[in-house]
């Protein structure tokens, strides 16, 4: 984890991130609003173009946004996440992905390696940052 301690409510993060998996579908993500191992929102891409923006709770992960990247290349890619109060906004590359209603409260930003199989991932995250600013 990265911050904590703080109650993010209108923030935005981004980082470039990069990975290196032996096979199978691995990806690279940030962590926002965590209170502990199984409760946070995750926003992902995957090796294979996949991305998504979700809400784990114990075991399970709210419906949120997922889709596939048309002409998906290898290399590094941008993600972005806005959060204005309770609403996120998800962006990979540059390009909106959608919102995602998200409640605003004291927790955890991190970065994160998602491995939707058992096997050894890697990734690289450069430009990590985050801004924050109150609203009146």
């Amino acid at each position: 984890m990265l911050g904590r301690g703080v109650t993010y409510q209108n923030f935005a993060i981004g980082a470039t991130v990069a990975w290196q998996a032996a096979a199978g579908t691995t990806g690279c993500g940030l962590i926002l609003r965590a209170t502990d191992d199984s409760r946070y929102t995750l926003a992902y891409i995957d090796q294979m173009g996949g991305y998504g923006l979700s809400q784990r709770t114990d075991d399970s992960f709210a419906p949120g946004i997922f889709g596939e990247t048309a002409n998906f290349e290898a290399g590094s890619h941008h993600l972005l996440v806005i959060a204005r109060r309770d609403i996120l906004y998800y962006y990979v590359d540059g390009q909106y992905k959608g919102t995602l209603e998200n409640s605003a409260i004291d927790g955890m930003i991190g970065e994160a390696v998602v491995n939707f199989e058992p096997i050894s991932t890697s990734c690289t995250f450069t430009e990590t940052w985050l801004w924050r600013w109150d609203e009146n």
